[in-house]
């Protein structure tokens, strides 16, 4: 089968980027084929050379310098995709928003390919996102949130639902995403989650901690800077009570953090906080294992690949009861769900107190992982149901 992946920009080092190599890794070994076509590949991260050793040819369509963060490429990729042989390809997938935007230029091209997409943004930008919980109670946060309400939805929407319409599968992260994109176009999708290498994320050793500051001796919890406004406010709480009956605690921030919220999060927690920065990606797996507990404070984000990175390096975490971390998450066996931030400060506490339930948990929850969320169980079921829409598309012939 011959694959051709549309992706705007493979320019960071997770996310959909991370996906889309992972699956090709998965694609190619299984004798398959397969051509990327981004705006700019950047040369500094492993993706290049990743695609080298597999034979994937990767097409650059250009980034136009200045570019809006958001349509990185968009134009000079929608000028390319117009002479693009799409009648080579068996299957035209087009990777997230905006690129299945490019969708309906395949339909005259190739009439018997199907064309798919995946997204993680419920359909929608990223400013969504980020506005919901970056920053909290700001006046940016409540601008952020008018733009997307009052102009960006009604501005995007024809051109979502006409790009929806081009589309012969729609592939969401959960039913969470499935839901939503029913109820808000109208469209049907097919969840189908992400993956995680679970030869990579586990265990940990006493280099990882004492690199890191990591100290077996405290009850460590870890979060993302976009986690950290709530996780500050929540553990704020648990100073007064940091005497009898409360572990020695720390919250490390794994990530590239703002000075403002750094400032914010050092004056409520003190010397309880410590920010790790950006680290290797060769690390990851040894920080999220040497840590007790992860916490993912975002009710709306449609993923969270932290989760079950995390949860594969045998590290329960506690997370809102919203979104994929519904299906993620088993509460109580493969780690720690809340329906109210009341609950989930709760929760905190008690786990604070009480760790011992932590260490049988977290073998369950990588258990879970190995039997839900592997690299190769998703490709799997990916190139399972492409078969069938081709089959479907070309009247059974393969």
């Amino acid at each position: 089968m011959k694959i051709l992946v549309v992706h705007r920009a493979i320019q960071r080092e997770g996310g959909a980027e991370n996906q889309i190599a992972r699956l090709t890794e998965q694609y190619v070994a299984r004798g398959h084929h397969v051509t990327i076509v981004a705006a700019e590949l950047n040369p500094a991260l492993w993706y290049k050379d990743h695609y080298a050793r597999l034979g994937v040819p990767v097409i650059e369509t250009g980034l136009p310098r200045p570019s809006v963060p958001i349509f990185k490429g968009f134009w000079s990729m929608r000028r390319a995709l117009r002479r693009f042989p799409f009648h080579e390809y068996d299957v035209v997938n087009f990777h997230n928003y905006p690129s299945y935007w490019h969708a309906t230029l395949v339909d005259k091209a190739r009439p018997d390919a199907p064309v798919v997409t995946w997204t993680c943004n419920e359909a929608a930008p990223e400013i969504w996102y980020y506005s919901d919980y970056a920053v909290t109670r700001s006046v940016r946060t409540t601008l952020r949130r008018a733009l997307w309400r009052g102009f960006w939805l009604t501005a995007v929407r024809p051109f979502e639902r006409q790009a929806m319409r081009a589309m012969d599968r729609i592939y969401v992260l959960s039913p969470a995403e499935a839901e939503f994109l029913k109820h808000d176009y109208g469209f049907d999708a097919v969840p189908m989650g992400s993956g995680v290498d679970v030869a990579e994320f586990r265990g940990t050793d006493a280099d990882i901690r004492a690199r890191y500051g990591i100290q077996a001796d405290q009850f460590n919890l870890l979060c993302a800077p976009l986690d950290l406004p709530v996780a500050a406010d929540m553990l704020r709480e648990l100073l007064p009570r940091s005497g009898g009956g409360v572990a020695d605690w720390r919250l490390h921030v794994l990530g590239r953090t703002s000075p403002a919220m750094m400032r914010r999060a050092q004056a409520m927690l003190g010397d309880r906080v410590q920010f790790l920065g950006h680290v290797p990606l060769e690390d990851l797996p040894g920080i999220y294992a040497a840590v007790d507990l992860g916490l993912f404070t975002r009710q709306y984000y449609p993923w969270g690949l932290v989760v079950i990175e995390m949860m594969a390096c045998e590290t329960p975490v506690l997370a809102f009861n919203t979104g994929a971390r519904r299906y993620m998450i088993q509460d109580g066996v493969t780690g720690f769900l809340a329906d109210t931030r009341a609950e989930y400060g709760a929760r905190l506490l008690d786990l604070v107190q009480d760790p011992t339930p932590l260490q049988a948990i977290g073998r369950q929850a990588r258990t879970w992982v190995q039997a839900h969320y592997t690299w190769d169980r998703v490709a799997e079921h990916y190139l399972a149901d492409f078969a069938a829409l081709v089959a479907r598309k070309r009247g059974g012939a393969t």
